[in-house]
């Protein structure tokens, strides 16, 4: 390995070994190096255009941030998704799949526009929502790790929101919200 700091390596294996690892067990990895077969990759999803709901309180899913899901796959998620709302309005969101799954789970936070603080939220079944109330207009976040086991039918999944309550001022999905996964194949 030209150009390898060996200097740097055995002081690292050193202080690994004086806290019981022993140096034949330590293998260090170029931070450059490229993606194999055998590692997971993330492919990410990003919202490029902000998504505007009025006068709708029904939850359907966002235009942008959907995953297919093949047979027996498992799909590991995080998402971050920003939107803003008027007061009356507010928020809800949960997920979907078009076919059925064998264990779902999602949890996060998310941050209510206003002066509310960041609360936690659990969802263990794709027919749990969770409003987001904020009392005030603004900018909101929801932050979410996301696992899904596929069951025998590929699946379209994807994220739900609408506003909380039916209000024609807009509530908005904003570009730049992302959905980032890999799929386990079954």
């Amino acid at each position: 390995m030209a150009g390898q700091d060996t200097t740097r390596r055995r002081e690292f294996v050193g202080k690994l070994h004086r806290v019981g690892v022993p140096p034949e067990n330590v293998t260090l990895v170029a931070v450059d190096k490229p993606p194999t077969a055998n590692h997971r990759n993330w492919t990410v999803i990003t919202k490029l255009e902000d998504e505007t709901r009025n006068s709708d309180a029904a939850l359907t899913d966002d235009a942008d941030l959907v995953i297919t899901a093949q047979a027996n796959d498992i799909l590991v998620a995080r998402m971050c998704v920003f939107f803003t709302t008027v007061a009356a309005a507010d928020f809800q969101f949960g997920f979907a799949s078009t076919a059925s799954e064998d264990l779902f789970e999602a949890f996060g936070s998310y941050d209510p526009h206003g002066p509310t603080v960041p609360l936690m939220f659990h969802h263990d079944l794709l027919a749990d929502t969770t409003s987001v109330l904020g009392a005030s207009p603004g900018q909101g976040a929801i932050m979410a790790n996301i696992r899904l086991d596929n069951g025998a039918t590929a699946t379209q999944f994807s994220f739900q929101w609408a506003q909380n309550t039916s209000n024609a001022g807009d509530t908005v999905v904003k570009s730049g919200s992302t959905i980032e996964y890999f799929l386990v194949g079954g």
